[in-house]
């Protein structure tokens, strides 16, 4: 459009600008058609160019106006506005003046400051170097070659802009450029710039879309464009690196037919909702199906592309690959969604709370162990739930001072239900986004257990298990700290619990334990509440009393045997008997150990005159219920003695034999004094548990006897009383003359008077009957020996008391 009437301009101004009314003559008409020619055919050249013809189109109108004028030189220069100078851009020259260098190609504007005022007043610069070389102008001589006369400037103009100006110059040449030539030149000067400032336009156009091309190509991420249906219509390369697609494959298609149908129906919506309301697309992510199969994410954003009528012709955005962050995401999802599993699962109570201690968030397990809903902890300050809340805020107060962990101390909880639990509790900062402190978190573990079998261990420690009182380790440490005190005077009772093995071997050591718990608790509660009371030993204990003098040391003792009496009144099944021994001291010159020393020596002194009476008495409890234990009743007594004694003078026993028989006969089943009745009497056959602890009594008994001084003489006989002749008895399984004669003849007896004596879960058999047995199992479980010595005593007795019958019938 703007070149199409190029020439007709250039022509118009010809004939308006340089003709006078006086000259339209025939000499105008034959310059007109002339030049007419060459003008709309330069005209035509320019209108038609392309950009990489641009320059021969220029070379071909230098070429074709210089004959036409027969010029010497054309010589065009462009503005360098950036340089502040005149550029040489083209030069053409007639044949004859060669150019030989292209030098000085840029001229500075400081060189050619009057031409250029001229230029601004768009006036024509005419030279004559040879009749005015003085009206030259300053910088002329930069654009004239050698030999040239006439030289002529003329600006080049078009819109308002200045871009340059064109150089004609001539040599030897008698007349200047005539009028018609500076028409032609004007023309061509117009022309040149209307077709350079068009070719900047068109160069800068071609530029800025290359360069909008090249960063849409070079971008990371995906351009596309499409129509209001949604239809691709273009896509830059990138495409294919995130789809797997190239842009020819999706243009034609829409991005709904690559997602899943759930995806493809909300990213429609999104779509269309924004062609109708032409509104931009922000941030809408989505998923496109790889060419692969696997999914990728987007993040789209795009513009509506209007229509010359407003209306929304499509759309141009931008798609960016998120996949990596979307992955990173999901993994942050799951790894949260696992974090709250672990939380939810462990034992322990997990937490977060802001700075001024209000719960934020916390895991099923701290309200298991506050006993309150999460309703109720959500808010919560931390002063509502711990018992000392100073001692918290402290350790708070230290990890926010110190930007430390504190690992874990323990604290005690006020639980909703009023009771109390201790929890170990760890504390960490928490930061914000900014790095600005936000809160605390950390583990809260329920301890109430470790705590209290700490505390247990600590008093087990000092403690004896059994009874509740001291231990030895603690009397010790006392002791020790006793040394150097100012506690004196300082008394130490020393206290041995009598006949504890015998209560422990005859009736078990429950019953042991028990007796040592009274015994404890009798010299407790007889000591003043500051006064300490240790177990020292099995069945001894020591008391230190610090303050007090041997008077008031006695009074104790005094109390503690009072209290001994008390219980035995009320507990007659196993009297309670101690021997005490009490020593003081009343500076520190002698030692807490002496001290200790001389009161065990001063009870083992009572115990010699006062233990042993209670021993006897012990067994005296031992051998009371007949028919519980099968100790012989004073009625059987007699025959067990009776028989003892005739068979043991039979087997010729010395005295001091005889007498162990005759002990033997009493005391042989003291084992059985903590046997079970339901045992004893029972009438059906013994289970294997029942017979095993009915054949311990000979064991029991002999521990039994030890204990005491009046059977410890016939300990051995009363473990060895069950043995066989044969080797088959019990415990030991002794055979033959290895069974001690007093055991062999206590076997025949108390055999035959068991088998006599009626039972309440039998009969009593004839002695006859009687012996019978006892001759079938002689050689077995019996002796022969002595099973013949008393049928020999009962062949005797029977003759003497048939003697008496028949005396009596005489009578």
């Amino acid at each position: 459009m703007f070149y199409s009437n190029l020439g007709v301009r250039a022509i118009k101004n010809i004939t308006y600008k340089y003709f006078s009314p006086e000259q339209h003559s025939v000499q105008f008409l034959d310059y007109r058609e002339d030049y007419h020619t060459l003008l709309f055919k330069l005209a035509s050249r320019f209108i038609s160019v392309i950009p990489h013809d641009y320059d021969h189109v220029v070379t071909e109108a230098f070429n074709a106006v210089g004959k036409k004028l027969e010029a010497d030189y054309l010589t065009l220069y462009f503005y360098d506005f950036f340089r502040k100078a005149a550029v040489k851009s083209y030069q053409w020259s007639s044949a004859g003046h060669e150019i030989e260098t292209f030098d000085n190609t840029a001229v500075p504007f400081s060189m050619i400051v009057d031409i250029l005022k001229l230029h601004l007043k768009n006036r024509v610069v005419n030279l004559d170097f040879y009749d005015s070389p003085a009206d030259q102008g300053a910088g002329a001589a930069c654009f004239k070659n050698e030999g040239t006369r006439f030289l002529s400037i003329y600006p080049m103009v078009t819109r308002g802009q200045r871009i340059g100006f064109l150089v004609f110059e001539k040599a030897e040449q008698e007349k200047p450029f005539s009028e018609q030539e500076g028409w032609l030149l004007k023309a061509l000067a117009e022309m040149i710039a209307c077709s350079e400032l068009q070719r900047r336009k068109e160069s800068e156009r071609m530029q800025l879309k290359q360069k909008y091309i090249d960063l849409v190509e070079q971008t990371s991420d995906w351009v596309w464009e499409a129509n209001a249906d949604g239809v691709f219509t273009y896509g830059n390369s990138r495409a294919e690196d995130f789809t797997g697609y190239n842009p020819a494959e999706l243009i034609g298609r829409t991005p709904f037919s690559f997602m899943a149908p759930g995806q493809a129906e909300n990213v429609k919506k999104v779509f269309f909702d924004a062609v109708r309301d032409a509104k931009p697309i922000r941030h809408l992510e989505n998923q496109f199906i790889h060419k692969d199969g696997q999914t990728v994410y987007f993040d789209t954003n795009g513009v509506p592309l209007l229509n010359s009528r407003g209306q929304v012709r499509g759309f141009r955005g931008i798609s960016r690959d998120i996949t990596g962050r979307k992955s990173i995401e999901n993994a942050l999802k799951d790894s949260e969604k696992k974090h709250r599993e672990i939380l939810a699962s462990i034992e322990e109570g997990y937490y977060e709370v802001d700075v001024k201690g209000n719960l934020l968030d916390f895991n099923e397990s701290t309200g298991s162990i506050t006993g309150y809903s999460r309703s109720e902890l959500t808010g919560m300050n931390y002063r509502q739930l711990y018992k000392d809340h100073k001692a918290v805020f402290g350790a708070f107060r230290e990890v926010y001072k110190t930007g430390r962990p504190n690992r874990g101390f323990i604290q005690s909880i006020r639980r909703k239900d009023g009771s109390s639990c201790y929890v170990e509790i760890s504390i960490s900062p928490v930061t914000g986004k900014e790095g600005k402190f936000a809160g605390f978190r950390g583990v809260i573990r329920d301890v109430t257990n470790r705590i209290k079998q700490h505390n247990r261990l600590a008093y087990l420690s000092m403690h004896d298990n059994l009874t509740g009182v001291y231990n030895r380790t603690y009397f010790e440490e006392e002791l020790k700290r006793l040394r150097n005190s100012r506690e004196y005077p300082i008394s130490i009772i020393y206290a041995d619990v009598n006949g504890l093995k015998i209560v422990n071997d005859a009736f078990g050591h429950e019953k042991g334990d028990q007796l040592l718990k009274d015994a404890a608790r009798v010299m407790r509660e007889s000591l003043r509440g500051h006064e300490v009371l240790s177990r020292v030993g099995g069945d001894e204990f020591a008391a230190v009393l610090v303050n007090t003098d041997e008077e008031n040391g006695r009074k104790v003792v005094a109390r503690i045997r009072d209290s001994i009496d008390s219980y035995n009144k009320t507990n007659q099944d196993i009297p309670l008997s101690i021997s005490i021994g009490l020593a003081t001291a009343a500076t520190g010159e002698t030692s807490t150990e002496e001290l200790f020393k001389t009161a065990d020596d001063l009870m083992y002194r009572d115990k010699m005159f006062n233990g042993g009476n209670h021993s006897f008495k012990l067994l005296d409890k031992i051998k009371a219920p007949a028919n519980g234990n099968k100790l012989p009743g004073p009625e059987l007594l007699s025959r067990y003695t009776r028989l003892c004694r005739a068979l043991g003078q039979m087997a010729g026993l010395d005295a001091r034999s005889m007498d162990k028989l005759l002990l033997l006969a009493k005391a042989h089943n003291i084992g059985n004094a903590g046997t079970p009745l339901r045992i004893i009497l029972k009438e059906k056959r013994l289970t294997a548990e029942e017979n095993r602890i009915i054949r311990m009594h000979p064991e029991k008994g002999y521990r039994i006897a030890l204990a005491s001084q009046e059977l410890s003489g016939i300990a051995d006989l009363i473990l060895k009383h069950h043995e066989w002749w044969d080797g088959s008895g019990y415990p030991l399984g002794l055979k033959g003359e290895d069974i001690p004669p007093e055991c062999r003849i206590l076997a025949v007896v108390d055999a035959f008077v068991n088998m006599t004596t009626e039972r309440s879960y039998r009969k009593a058999c004839s002695n006859a009957e009687a012996l019978k047995e006892l001759q079938r199992c002689a050689g077995g479980q019996f002796d022969p020996a002595v099973v013949e010595n008393f049928r020999q005593l009962w062949e005797k007795a029977r003759l003497q008391q048939q003697k008496k019958k028949d005396f009596a019938e005489k009578k």
